[in-house]
């Protein structure tokens, strides 16, 4: 077998080709030791980074733990994590709304079934909501604002649901790795030589899924410190165990090793499993004979009379290879792409989406042109949050002292330090003027200073984060936001965002686009989705794969995660629908109107509805009852029209026939006048449609051009708020300057004038001749001549 594989240069140069990056299957414990190379050289490459660092921070900064050693202190350290505020409000804005999919068609559709197309978007939402995805991309933007990338594995899972449903799994960075580790994009991915996704594993739960090596696969504590990942001593406030549960821990050890004998000290042990994408272009020689199918290479040529050709085709569909690894040397599995079904023909899998691309999509929160695994908010935002906590417990330590008021007692009033409690009591003091002696402390007042960088602080901080706008938003006099307003704020943040929509819109569609190939391949049963209709009924249909590989992508409308107001959606409805634009239906749908549908068939039969009713459960012939309806469903110019084209029968002939069992006659009528008047109405209707057409046609081009115009007011308005945004930002920060600047000059001449206002009388000398002798008012002095 091993002399048929050969590589693509082999087969076009007739020459060895080079190596592949894994060694050739079979060969278990090299490939084993070549994975965990390539896992060395992406874990050396992130520390170079510091990327584990900086995602141990980030962490930390998430968690509200700012200060590096804050038990460690007896000054009050406070903490105001306004990165948490903004990283909040940034993840439920992009996942404020599930996503809108729409499907592209790829070439010549013609000869497929327009129902198909409809069902491939059906699919997706159905599996949006029926499988909580939204949850899943809410937790995958978790990630991307936390650590600055955002990483997503699409899998079919055989164990979800009854006969297996496609699984998102969100991937944690610190458990992921692509080879060549020189990646400056994510949405390069696919050119990778190798995709790494490697996790720890219940030492249990992988014997239980690789049984063939259950004896074999060992316990993987020392590797497993490497990772770097100290998340876990982060959440428990640093502390590894606690002194209770120590304890508890060793009294039930003690009591295991007594019954049982000795024991490992930890029983739960994990294991590190590897998973290897990689790209492998190994080719082999394949024997066809002519009714089809593959022959084995082993057997001899001379004993198979149908073989007509040799072939030479990649040995892994797409030339994607899964390997799974543990323990430095042990291969668990090595096989094709799993992501396209063996079943399946050949020329049909090409046509799905993971055919040959790997089933991982990445996305930044910020991107890094020098790095793929991106930037967060939190690089750009740690200092400030830090002098932000720092004024805060500044502030909060004057205060406090401010607070604890120190009572001065004179050692000669005559009434002990104990006597002063807050219990209600009586002190004596040894006279009134000692008395007067006793007073709180005063303490300065906290300076204006601290209270104006706090300020400062929050406003740098939420400029650079880029999410101020909402919070400066100008209110009516009733605290109130006009529809409009909202939009206005709504398209402001979004713009803000800009960056981090497309990344994560694309992020949503690669996953979209990889359920529909894995539906496409593995929905080989009768699946059932639901979805409404265009009258807003939830219907139900059945799917299968197969029917599905038609030439379409599945694509996302870009920001429709985004916040949506539904005042403004239902505003422009109602304006809509007054100006003739959308119907009754539309107008309640946008409104969620409550059985929409009983109303619009209800205002649909008219005002006689009620009365129709009550006729017909008074027995009322079914016959005459709908000649009623139809007349009153008809305009009274048009009554006789319809009697005379015989559409309306007359209702003295209805009741007759009704009552007395003998058939309408039917209406006297020439030939030839209704097929002059069929010929001059169908001319008629002619004209009209042309007329309508062109009309149509006029107003086509016009809102064209009102479009295009608007469009371009549009872009200058946007210019012009970019500009006066840029202006104002540089006003304000030249405004705050001032300020300061003011408030120092304020102070510096406050204290001038305080020296100016002393009592020069008391500083004076009491006589020229000891002049620099200062002596108390009304002191004598007890100084003695000497005599000689």
């Amino acid at each position: 077998m091993a002399d048929n594989v050969v590589t693509l240069e082999k087969v076009a140069q007739g020459t060895k080709g080079p190596e592949e990056l894994l060694p050739p299957e079979g060969k278990g414990e090299k490939v084993a030791i070549r994975v965990f190379e390539i896992l060395k050289e992406i874990i050396d490459h992130k520390e170079a980074l510091g990327l584990p660092k900086r995602w141990n921070r980030n962490y930390e900064l998430k968690r509200g733990k700012h200060w590096k050693n804050a038990s460690s202190t007896a000054l009050p350290l406070v903490t105001a994590n306004l990165i948490h505020v903004n990283r909040l409000r940034t993840i439920n804005v992009l996942t404020d709304n599930s996503p809108i999919f729409n499907v592209a068609r790829l070439g010549d559709t013609e000869q497929y079934d327009e129902e198909a197309f409809d069902d491939i978007q059906r699919c997706a939402d159905h599996w949006w909501n029926e499988q909580e995805q939204q949850d899943v991309f809410e937790s995958s933007v978790n990630n991307g604002e936390d650590y600055g990338i955002a990483i997503e594995k699409v899998v079919f899972n055989p164990d979800l649901e009854e006969s297996g449903e496609v699984d998102t799994i969100v991937v944690d960075p610190f458990h992921f790795g692509f080879y060549p580790v020189s990646l400056t994009n994510p949405r390069d991915l696919q050119k990778s030589e190798a995709v790494l996704h490697y996790y720890p594993l219940s030492l249990r739960e992988a014997k239980r899924r690789w049984p063939k090596y259950a004896d074999r696969i060992k316990g993987d504590d020392d590797i497993l410190k490497e990772l770097s990942d100290e998340r876990t001593e982060v959440a428990a406030g640093g502390r590894k165990t606690g002194s209770m549960l120590t304890t508890f821990a060793s009294t039930v050890q003690n009591l295991i090793n007594f019954n049982m004998g000795k024991v490992d000290e930890k029983i739960d042990k994990q294991v590190l499993i590897v998973e290897a994408w990689v790209h492998d272009y190994t080719m082999i020689k394949r024997r066809r004979i002519a009714g089809g199918g593959v022959v084995d290479p082993q057997i001899e040529l001379a004993t198979i009379e149908e073989v007509v050709v040799e072939e030479i085709q990649p040995k892994y569909p797409g030339f994607i290879r899964y390997v799974v690894c543990c323990n430095g040397k042990l291969t668990l599995e090595d096989r094709p792409n799993p992501n396209i079904n063996p079943s399946l023909p050949e020329e049909e899998a090409r046509k799905t989406y993971l055919w040959d691309k790997f089933p991982f999509a990445a996305a930044n929160s910020h991107k890094d042109t020098a790095s793929a695994w991106g930037m967060s908010d939190a690089e750009q935002l740690e200092r400030l949050n830090t002098e932000f906590d720092k004024a805060i417990s500044q502030f909060v330590l004057m205060k406090d002292r401010a607070a604890r008021a120190k009572i001065i007692n004179p050692r000669t009033s005559g009434v002990q330090n104990i006597e002063f409690t807050n219990d209600r009591g009586i002190i004596n003091p040894i006279n009134a003027e000692q008395g007067a002696g006793i007073r709180y402390l005063d303490y300065p007042a906290i300076p204006a200073d601290i209270q104006a960088s706090i300020s400062l602080f929050q406003d740098l901080f939420f400029r650079v984060a880029g999410t101020f706008d909402l919070d400066i938003a100008k209110t009516s006099a009733n605290n109130t936001l006009a529809y409009k307003s909202i939009a206005a704020l709504i398209e402001q943040a979004a713009t803000m965002m800009r960056g981090k929509i497309r990344n994560y819109s694309r992020l949503i569609r690669e996953r979209g686009r990889m359920y529909v190939s894995m539906v496409q391949n593995f929905y080989t049963e009768e699946r059932w989705i639901t979805y409404k209709d265009a009258s807003g009924n939830q219907v139900a249909k059945s799917i299968v794969g197969k029917d599905l590989l038609i030439p379409a992508r599945l694509t996302v409308v870009a920001g429709s995660t985004m916040p949506r107001s539904q005042i403004q959606v239902r505003e422009e409805a109602i304006e809509l629908f007054r100006l003739g634009a959308i119907d009754r239906q539309e107008l309640l749908g946008k409104l969620d109107w409550p059985s929409r549908t009983d109303v619009v068939e209800r205002m649909n039969a008219g005002p006689y509805m009620d009365l129709f009713d009550k006729l017909q459960t008074a027995g009322l012939s079914p016959k005459v009852l709908q000649t009623i309806q139809q007349i009153a469903g008809t305009e009274k110019k048009d009554i006789a029209k319809a009697m005379e084209k015989g559409e309306l029968p007359p209702l003295d002939a209805v009741l007759q026939q009704a009552y007395s069992g003998r058939p309408v006659p039917p209406p006297q009528i020439d030939p030839m006048e209704q097929a002059q008047a069929a010929i001059a109405q169908a001319e008629a209707e002619l004209k009209l449609a042309e007329a309508r057409r062109a009309i149509a046609q006029s107003e086509k081009i016009e809102a064209e051009k009102a479009l295009a115009a608007e469009q371009i007011m549009t872009e200058r308005v946007k210019q012009q708020v970019a500009l006066a945004g840029t202006r104002y930002d540089e006003e304000l920060l030249k405004i705050k300057r001032a300020e300061v600047v003011a408030k120092i000059e304020k102070d510096i001449r406050q204290v001038e004038r305080e020296v100016m206002d002393l009592d020069t009388d008391l500083m004076r000398p009491r006589n020229e001749e000891k002049a620099g002798i200062f002596h108390e008012r009304g002191a004598a002095s007890d100084n003695q001549e000497v005599l000689e």
